[in-house]
């Protein structure tokens, strides 16, 4: 209990642990490293000590109680545990999700799960998609069978927003070429509070944006906050920076017709809200905040186009690994069993499972398909070559990143970034900047100056 007191102090409330045990040793994977996917089954007695546990009332929180149990792991499950607190992750909510459509014959995005993060909550939604015949209309939906980093937003959802926010009354051009429908399906609501214009997350090289979850949290109701997922379908004329950024500002005008813009990326992310803001300017709107965290642009002389097929499959392995808090090593795959398959894909996938990166049902069609995602855009990242742009940027960097890189920050962001640019370094590395006490820095960095854009307004 001092513990907790101290951290409450020190600590946001969505950073404070459920619990605090102590371990004779941490439970680690056949990788020798620390194994998180285990630690909620260590601590789970401890939890429900602390944690009244109510039990369902009606059939619709005992089936989803079933269901958390059957994905999370463990049971009994209260109608009032919070799904992510209890274990839950992106993937693992995609499994949530699929079985809920197959259950309940209904659809709940990946916003509804962060919102609604209790049974309690989430029955009562169930219900009223089920009783206002929301339900699916047969067809199984894209996410629950391909693609587990894709979640459509519900086009009604997103014109109930921007109606609530004030944002409609202007319709306005898309660029040519862009696919309307396809655009739409890339915007992610991650927070529905807060006043004035959105925020606007854009995706790294994986094409998901759960890693913005916590961010979003941890700005409160600071802005509304969206994020521009990368969609498994695209088209040709998309597979550029250039092409994405064109789609999301579609996608970006269909809640916010007019700006100023708010705009957020991490590593590629950052890479494509530069292009976005690029041509937001061109159309002769304002960008009130852009900030790129830990993005990089390839040097023209460096071509990175070449890497082969098993080359960027151990790339998108490794991201996925470090994504996760482990760091993969050369006998990381020694003691796993990655049986009769010599496919290297379907290999691969036996090892993240085993390695408690991916969750147990995850299928080798949904594994390519995010693998499809990464080697398309990761492509059109080394591809791109920026025209200058004349706002002003705010770039965070990773001390780490500059330490083993010889990219240096104010040089490449420098010659494009006409209009200003200023430079924070964190003593962290890529893959923590999102996470823990690194994610706090960042969002008081983003909330002062979203603070004092809406000052100057």
């Amino acid at each position: 209990e001092h513990l907790l007191a101290e951290l409450r102090q020190r600590l946001p409330e969505y950073m404070l642990p459920t619990s605090i045990v102590l371990l004779d040793a941490l439970p680690t994977n056949v990788a020798g490293k620390i194994d998180r996917q285990a630690l909620p089954a260590v601590a789970q007695e401890l939890i429900e000590s602390r944690e009244e546990t109510i039990a369902p009332r009606d059939d619709v929180e005992a089936a989803l109680a079933e269901l958390w149990g059957e994905v999370l792991n463990y049971r009994p499950v209260g109608i009032n545990h919070n799904f992510f607190k209890h274990g839950g992750h992106s993937l693992n909510a995609l499994s949530l999700r699929v079985r809920i459509y197959n259950r309940f014959g209904v659809e709940i995005d990946l916003m509804t799960l962060f919102e609604h993060g209790t049974i309690e909550h989430l029955a009562d939604h169930v219900r009223e998609l089920v009783a206002s015949g929301t339900s699916s209309s047969g067809e199984r939906p894209v996410w629950a069978e391909d693609d587990p980093t894709t979640s459509e937003a519900p086009r009604g959802l997103v014109r109930r927003l921007a109606q609530r926010l004030g944002l409609t009354g202007r319709k306005m051009p898309r660029p040519p070429g862009v696919d309307k429908e396809l655009a739409l399906r890339s915007l992610v609501p991650l927070h529905r509070g807060g006043r004035g214009s959105p925020l606007f997350c854009v995706h790294p090289v994986s094409g998901g944006v759960s890693c913005y979850a916590e961010l979003a949290r941890a700005l409160g109701d600071a802005r509304p906050t969206f994020a521009l997922e990368s969609p498994k379908a695209a088209s040709d004329r998309s597979v550029t920076i250039e092409g994405m950024a064109a789609r999301y500002v579609v996608a970006m005008r269909s809640v916010q017709p007019q700006g100023p813009y708010a705009l957020c990326g991490w590593s590629l992310g950052g890479v494509i809200a530069f292009e976005i803001a690029r041509q937001l300017r061109a159309l002769g709107e304002e960008i009130s905040v852009l900030m790129l965290l830990d993005s990089y642009l390839f040097d023209a002389h460096v071509d990175r186009d070449d890497l082969n097929d098993s080359e960027m499959l151990d790339n998108f392995v490794k991201d996925l690994v470090r994504t996760n808090g482990l760091a993969p090593t050369a006998e990381w795959l020694a003691n796993v069993d990655l049986g009769p398959d010599p496919d290297p894909v379907a290999q691969s996938l036996v090892a993240l499972k085993a390695l408690s990166v991916l969750p147990p049902d995850c299928g080798l069609e949904q594994f390519r398909a995010q693998l499809n995602v990464y080697q398309r855009n990761f492509k059109a990242w080394t591809a791109y070559r920026p025209g200058e742009y004349a706002g002003r940027v705010h770039l965070t960097k990773c001390a780490d990143s500059i330490d083993r890189s010889e990219r240096n920050p104010m040089r490449t962001w420098g010659r494009v970034a006409v209009g200003g640019l200023t430079l924070d370094v964190l003593a962290c590395s890529h893959y923590e900047l999102l996470r823990g006490s690194v994610l706090n820095s960042v969002a008081t960095r983003l909330a002062r100056l979203l603070a004092a854009d809406a000052a100057h307004r």
